[in-house]
């Protein structure tokens, strides 16, 4: 199962005290996002933003974080996808940030980027700080789909 949330700007701050850790904001994310699933059953929906992060632990996504691919839409040069492990998601419904801490993964470490093989031509170490256009590309829901619902502890239609 795959997730993709965007948004028309964004942030990428450091943690203070880690050099993999990153809080990334998408600052007024789309209020759906989109899911969907890859052969053989071929399903989409979309579910609101704020149940995905309220359905977080739901998805078994607590226990094993899922990979996120962060995607610039115009970035300059090289810098343009960050292949990452997401956890801790807040959706702020009055703004519509979308806000989470991601762990950069990377070839060195063994982790993650095999998740999204197609981006590893343009996977980067680190994004710039702020950048315009932007999409999340979320892998590894636990649930099943089941009469277009998510069937995980909460399901979701």
């Amino acid at each position: 199962m795959l997730y993709t949330l965007s948004a028309d700007t964004g942030a990428l701050t450091p943690v203070e005290g880690s050099a993999t850790d990153f809080t990334l904001v998408l600052f007024a994310a789309d209020r759906h996002t989109v899911w969907f699933s890859d052969r053989p059953a071929r399903l989409s929906g979309t579910l609101d933003t704020a149940d995905l992060v309220d359905d977080w632990a739901g998805f078994g996504f607590v226990a094993d974080p899922p990979t996120v691919a962060v995607v610039l839409h115009e970035a300059g040069g090289s810098a343009d996808t960050l292949v990452a492990e997401v956890s801790e998601p807040a959706y702020d419904a009055s703004t519509g940030d979308f806000s989470a801490t991601v762990r950069v993964l990377d070839e060195l470490t063994g982790q993650g980027a095999d998740a999204f093989e197609h981006f590893s031509s343009t996977a980067d170490a680190a994004l710039p700080p702020s950048f315009a256009g932007v999409s999340i590309f979320v892998n590894d829901e636990v649930g099943e789909v089941v009469d277009w619902c998510i069937v995980a502890t909460h399901p979701t239609c």
